[in-house]
């Protein structure tokens, strides 16, 4: 267990502005909850919506905020109840962990819709006050809270606490994309839009189901390129193809030959059939 009595955040006092560092006390863990020192945190998309004050207005929430929702941390505190992880796992001091934000667990879209993402009384961390206990409402800190209810999931020692991090938020909604969607096979087409994040988790996952074409349209070319290397068959570059017609005819002409295996070479960026004849 850590013997520091306090930990620094990075506090955003006020929208658009630099991040303030400031110094909270070590919070002691309620019954179900968990402390741990953050090893990792991720820049989500919506961290900067909020940084920008995107969300002032729509949703109560009021600075000062701990901002951050991607983490990895090790377990320097167990709460009475909260030795086991989602999965029934046990945990002890010295783990690593994941965790997400928590659903009420008695709304209609909890436990008719079995939609917690859509639960309306759902805590999310990095949009409360860290003014108040526990304060280390986000993970742009050196300590986490786990708050009782809260998921949590071991972190395997083969998977390093940067990709558990990147993976707890993106990869997550990735996972319940695809299991909405329904089976994806070797007969199928897949078309991802987008390469950030959420793409390229998205063709991560959906190469192991190893449809037929696997296409990725997106940009910049940095991101296509790991786009290629996690399964993508086709990229699209939008930077190449800014309008969207010409890019669905693109992928309309695309040759329909059998998806590549595994030691062929990596996804071929697309250039329009105009340009190429």
């Amino acid at each position: 267990m850590s013997t520091d009595t306090s930990g620094r955040a990075a506090v955003l006092a006020e929208y658009s502005a630099p991040f303030v560092v400031e110094d909270f006390p070590r919070p002691v863990p309620e019954p179900g909850a968990l402390v741990v020192d953050i090893e990792a945190a991720t820049v989500c998309g919506s961290d900067v919506h909020v940084w920008l004050g995107h969300l002032a207005g729509r949703l109560p929430i009021t600075p000062p905020l701990i901002l951050g929702h991607e983490m990895a941390g090790r377990v320097t505190a167990v709460g009475s109840g909260a030795d086991l992880d989602s999965l029934g796992r046990p945990v002890r001091i010295g783990d690593r962990v994941v965790w997400a934000h928590t659903p009420c667990g008695r709304c209609h879209q909890c436990t008719v819709e079995r939609e917690p993402t859509q639960c309306a009384a759902r805590y999310i961390g990095y949009l409360n006050d860290c003014s108040v206990p526990p304060h280390f409402t986000g993970s742009f800190a050196e300590i986490g809270y786990v708050i009782p209810r809260a998921g949590r999931l071991l972190v395997p020692d083969a998977v390093d606490s940067a990709w558990a991090s990147a993976g707890s938020c993106a990869l997550r909604t990735v996972v319940r994309a695809l299991e909405v969607a329904g089976p994806i096979d070797h007969t199928d087409t897949v078309v991802v839009q987008g390469a950030g994040p959420l793409g390229l988790f998205a063709t991560a996952l959906l190469s192991l189901h190893n449809p037929r074409k696997l296409i990725v349209v997106g940009g910049p070319a940095d991101r296509l390129a790991v786009a290629a290397g996690w399964g993508a068959t086709d990229t699209v570059p939008v930077e190449e193809h800014p309008d969207a017609a010409e890019r669905a005819e693109i992928i309309a002409q695309l040759p329909a030959a059998a998806r590549r295996s595994a030691s062929s070479s990596p996804g071929r960026p697309v250039r329009s059939p105009r340009a190429s004849t």
